[in-house]
């Protein structure tokens, strides 16, 4: 009794402490500690070796299956209320590491290894064989391959893969300004139409369905609920432009501010083709500055090849009348570093709606295809006629496309030329900058970059394969040598996402974006302070001319890392 009180009572800390003593010492320290207060403890740990009662005051309940199986066994019982099982260890249990504070990333030696190997009756390269080490009978094996434990853990077989036909574009009509989250807005609607496609995409926010532009989706569609509930704005004849209908056959799960969940959900989402067989095309918006805060959760769904669109909306400093807090910076580099994720900003609607067909096309790809994150902007834009143009959709797939063209120009050789690369919303900023440079006499062509992201990987998967056949990237293709001038880039995000290009290109760039965290203001203002406005642009060219006639290699500058400071 006095053993079990001294057990019970002793520190997590002391106890796995005294369990790295040598086993005589373990022993003696018990003896001290335990035998001086009872005659009967001390006649009892008197009776056993070191060795005997390491072990046995070492095997903790989380270690002892039969009881592991009787706590399932009564949570099973539970059907009222929700039930944890705490399981009490010992980190590294009956290895020479078990218990020691340092243990964390303690990896066993070889020597160690061959000891554990040859404790299990293991030989040499049976380490993962099923039956290696196990002394049964054909009777036991027969028990064990036939029990209802063994035949449920089976993997399932796999399902067949599901298809549902989704179409190339949707020759939507848009108005003549646009946001790219307002066009999303209307292509969810759209697919919410379209027999086939729309009962199987289920979408999902962290608290912010209306502000991300989901709220025509939802009110075709309706928010899942396990049971029907009420609609009161409905009941008691408010008014209000949405309609919240929440019953069974809803296809919108609403979250509270809760972005681990959301991004947890989505990833399990994803992987509803490999779960049960049901293809499901998932698509999460959130506020794109918040994506932070699941990042572990969204890495972990990408990890575990999920597919899902992640649209991150509003973003950048283009969100000036909300606050600096709510302005993302940072989001493009994660769309740029993440593996096995497809990143797009588009500028103009029918760009959006090319990719999001697309990107549902890659859900169904369960085997090579990608998730996507596609960063939208609440800052509605002019809407330029794109889609006659031939390869147009391929060229935003891959990766970019020229906006605005000079090249047909019959003096284009004879003028100073420029190329501009603009991401998003920045695209505006790069025309009206190309328009006041045309005025002095540059050619500054307009280059849109629908992805960062793709030219990035593609031209990283070429100079990795250096020496081999490997055909050139989609950037090459899309800047032949003779057109590879010196260039301004611009992003309201990180400058560092289309800094790299210069290096790719061989050219000199000046690479504009945000490098601080955001402030209150009009949009152009916040712009200017930010030095991502077109007279930046037109500054930075000014710069880079400089630098040419002089021999300097500046660079043109990078963005304004103190937004105070008057620009030069």
């Amino acid at each position: 009794m006095e053993l079990k009180r001294w057990f019970d009572d002793v520190g997590n800390a002391e106890y796995q402490t005294l369990l790295r003593l040598e086993p005589e010492s373990y022993r003696e320290q018990l003896l001290e500690q335990v035998g001086s207060r009872s005659r009967e403890a001390r006649a009892l740990i008197a009776g056993f070796s070191g060795e005997e009662l390491k072990a046995a005051i070492m095997h903790l309940a989380g270690h002892d299956m039969q009881m592991i199986c009787e706590a399932f066994d009564r949570a099973a019982r539970v059907t009222d209320r929700p039930v944890a099982i705490l399981a009490y260890t010992i980190k590294g249990y009956r290895l020479p590491l078990a218990g020691h504070k340092d243990n964390h990333s303690g990896l066993l030696s070889t020597a160690e290894i061959e000891t554990l190997r040859q404790s299990q009756g293991l030989e040499p390269g049976q380490e993962f064989d099923l039956w290696a080490g196990f002394q049964q009978t054909d009777a036991v094996r027969r028990f064990l391959e036939n029990s209802a434990l063994h035949a449920n853990n089976l993997p399932p077989p796999p399902p067949p893969p599901a298809r549902t036909e989704i179409p190339q574009q949707l020759d939507l009509p848009y108005k003549k300004e646009v946001s790219t989250q307002g066009a999303f807005g209307q292509i969810m609607v759209e697919f919410s139409r379209i027999e086939g496609l729309g009962e199987r995409i289920v979408t999902t926010a962290p608290d912010v369905a209306i502000s991300t532009n989901l709220g025509g989706w939802i009110n075709r569609v309706g928010i899942y609920q396990p049971e029907a509930r009420p609609d009161f704005y409905e009941k008691y004849h408010l008014k209000s432009p949405f309609r919240w209908k929440e019953a069974p056959a809803g296809r919108h799960i609403e979250l509270g501010i809760a972005e681990n969940n959301f991004f947890s959900l989505l990833a399990t989402l994803g992987l509803s083709q490999e779960d049960n067989g049901n293809l499901l095309l998932p698509v999460g918006t959130v506020y794109d500055v918040f994506l932070k805060r699941g990042l572990d959760m969204l890495a972990n769904g990408i990890y575990s090849h999920s597919r899902f669109l992640l649209v991150g909306t509003p973003s950048g400093v283009t969100l000036s009348p909300e606050g600096g807090a709510h302005q993302s910076f940072l989001t493009p580099m994660l769309g740029l570093g993440f593996p096995d994720l497809h990143y797009y900003e588009p500028s103009f609607a029918r760009e959006l709606e090319i990719l999001m067909c697309w990107g549902l096309r890659q859900l169904q790809e369960r085997e090579n295809g990608r998730s996507l994150y596609l960063r939208l902007s609440t800052n509605p834009l002019a809407q330029p006629e794109l889609g006659q143009r031939p390869g147009w959709p391929r060229q935003v797939i891959e990766g970019g496309y020229w906006l605005r063209d000079y090249r047909g120009e019959r003096d284009y050789w004879r003028r100073p030329r420029f190329n501009l690369m603009s991401t998003g919303v920045m695209t505006a900023q790069a025309l009206a900058a190309s328009e006041q440079l045309l005025e002095d006499g540059v050619y500054a062509n307009v280059i849109q970059v629908t992805s960062p992201d793709r030219l990035y990987q593609g031209w990283r998967q070429f100079i990795g394969a250096e020496g081999t056949d490997a055909p050139p990237p989609y950037l090459m293709e899309l800047f032949p040598p003779a057109d590879r001038l010196p260039t301004v880039s611009v992003i309201d995000g990180h400058p560092l996402t289309l800094q790299w290009l210069g290096e790719a290109l061989g050219v000199q760039q000046a690479a504009l974006g945000v490098t601080t965290f955001g402030e209150s203001g009009d949009i152009n203002s916040l712009y200017r302070a930010m030095g991502i406005h077109a007279d930046d642009i037109v500054s930075a060219v000014g710069r880079l001319t400089v630098d040419r006639i002089t021999g300097r290699r500046s660079g043109g500058g990078v963005g304004r890392t103190d937004p105070a400071q008057p620009r030069s």
